[in-house]
């Protein structure tokens, strides 16, 4: 049995690199240390695998935490994304800052 084919990093977080704010509203990534699950691997003892890089996000629709695996090799291209998106983010929360200023809630 072969393993489910999984689309690119740049599909799966594709409102990331477009900067949409509406998707999330917290993005970061975190390295963690897992465990593959396998009954007589080494991380069964406790020494884990890894640390590998996870692109964390929580979605504004759902409130959902989820978590993207991010090879390292695209750790410079998903942390520019990350930059943009929180500049973006930034923007707007000043703009909205303006508004509600200016009229009131």
């Amino acid at each position: 049995m072969s393993a489910p084919v999984r689309p690119p990093l740049r599909q799966r977080v594709a409102w990331l690199a477009d900067g949409e704010l509406d998707v999330a509203v917290a993005v970061h990534l975190e390295r963690r240390r897992v465990r593959c699950g396998k009954s007589r691997c080494r991380c069964a003892k406790g020494d884990r695998h890894g640390p590998y890089l996870y692109l964390r996000f929580r979605e504004s629709a759902t409130g959902r935490r989820r978590r993207v695996y991010v090879p390292e090799r695209l750790l410079r291209t998903v942390t520019g994304w990350i930059g943009a998106f929180r500049a973006q983010r930034d923007a707007m929360r000043y703009a909205m800052s303006l508004v509600y200023r200016l009229y009131g809630r």
